[in-house]
């Protein structure tokens, strides 16, 4: 993804075509055996569908189970504080008053696993792991990376 922001001062006359930029590539594996191309149906994309529903006991199916690596860039270095005023220049936000550093790259790292049990249900776990370019200030505390863990649970009805 790239969005340009392009114009002219008005009071300078000078132009600006700052830019930002973000991409992600995903690597996934559905260790279940389940195939990518079944979900395809006509030219649209239907919803994964496990081989074998959870279902407790001996003959029980594990459902349907997914590993995901992501990497993902974030890029807004041409937004930065030296830039004249009104043509992209960084600023410090009221809405949050206890970072007062921010940045304007970041590359994240994200291990992800999905699991299926049935038709309906779908239960996700990601770890991420985002490293600033500039270190950022929070509470006068400075961190050049942060760690998260995010969960999704999703119920079809």
């Amino acid at each position: 993804m790239r969005v340009d922001y392009a114009g002219t001062q008005i009071a300078s006359g000078r132009a600006f075509d700052p830019a930002l930029k973000a991409y992600y590539v995903t690597l996934g594996w559905v260790i279940t055996g389940e195939n990518y191309s079944d979900w395809y149906r006509d030219g649209t994309f239907v919803r994964p569908r496990a081989n074998n529903n959870f279902t407790s006991g001996p003959q029980g199916g594990w459902g349907l189970w997914e590993l995901n690596f992501r990497y993902s860039v974030f890029d807004g270095s041409d937004f930065n504080t030296t830039n004249p005023q009104f043509t992209g220049r960084l600023g410090t936000s009221s809405s949050f008053p206890n970072i007062t550093q921010g940045t304007n790259r970041a590359d994240a790292y994200s291990l992800g696993l999905k699991w299926l049990p049935n038709y309906y249900t779908r239960f996700m776990v990601n770890l991420i792991h985002t490293e600033f370019d500039t270190p950022v200030t929070v509470n006068g505390q400075n961190t050049t990376y942060e760690n998260a863990i995010t969960l999704r649970a999703q119920v079809d009805f």
